[in-house]
């Protein structure tokens, strides 16, 4: 898992098999607000942990069906799946219901504002369409232009891998 990059402005989401990266300008940020309260990062990096979790089961479950899968090409080695859109859609209904900020995704884009989740919702399709266990739901949070905290779940490995600014990162729990 690693997180920044050589300025502010980009998020780069290591998954287990493929590099997600999105570079973003955050041009609602308010000038002179305070950042986030802890607590309500807190709040949200225990949502965001049980969210991937069950987007990663949703994803697992969709693969053991192999032929409601819809699989597209975008391009060469890059697919896209109904298990990708699926897992997509859920989280981002989960954080609108639940905290209203915006969500840029790989399937459906999305929008900037100070509050930013980035959302890989199957972070190695290729090897999800060819039943290779390495593959992993990606999700990052930002808050006005400072990444916050990054979660990567791989379901057919049961790896939770979890890392919060200034606090390190863990898998399954261990630093």
């Amino acid at each position: 898992v690693c997180f920044g990059g050589p300025k502010r402005n980009r998020l780069f989401i290591c998954g287990t098999t493929s590099l997600y990266a999105a570079y973003t300008t955050v041009t609602g940020a308010a000038k002179g607000q305070p950042p986030m309260q802890v607590q309500d990062l807190d709040r949200r990096f225990a949502f965001a942990r049980d969210l991937v979790r069950e987007a990663g089961s949703l994803a697992l479950d969709m693969r053991r069906n192999p032929s409601a899968l819809g699989v597209e090409a975008k391009g060469t080695r890059d697919f896209v799946t109904a298990a990708d859109r699926a897992v997509e859609a859920l989280i981002i209904k989960r954080l609108d219901d639940t905290f209203g900020d915006h969500v840029l995704g790989e399937e459906f884009g999305g929008k900037f504002s100070d509050t930013l989740w980035i959302v890989d919702p199957i972070d190695g399709t290729y090897n999800y369409v060819h039943d290779n266990p390495r593959w992993c739901v990606s999700l990052g949070f930002m808050c006005q232009g400072t990444i916050e905290m990054g979660l990567l779940y791989a379901p057919a490995r049961d790896e939770m891998y979890l890392a919060r600014r200034g606090q390190g990162a863990t898998l399954n729990g261990r630093r």
